[in-house]
């Protein structure tokens, strides 16, 4: 999501990982990239649980296969996360001729 949303997020009490990627970040991710990819769980920054609570989704006009991958991984190591999707719309409208983007 947005930086919006993460401050949000932060100023409800909870600790985030994650958001916007810094500028330059690439889109993708290979598979070994992937596999060298350093996640939150390694470099300590976790809940006080010790683990990741919930992944949270929001519109992020910067979203790519990347961060697909990423949130992924982070749900398949943490299967008691919760995947959180901040809109109840499954599209939002753009364009002059209202085309659907998801």
């Amino acid at each position: 999501g947005t930086a919006g949303l993460c401050h949000e997020i932060q100023s409800a009490g909870f600790d985030v990982s994650g958001g916007p990627d810094p500028e330059g970040t690439p889109s993708g991710m290979s598979r070994d990239e992937l596999a060298a990819y350093c996640f939150p769980e390694v470099k300590g920054e976790l809940s006080e649980s010790g683990q990741i609570d919930a992944v949270v989704i929001g519109l992020d006009y910067d979203f790519n296969y990347r961060k697909l991958c990423i949130a992924t991984v982070l749900l398949q190591h943490n299967p008691q996360a919760v995947l959180v999707a901040t809109n109840l719309d499954a599209f939002d409208l753009v364009g002059f001729d209202a085309r659907h983007l998801p």
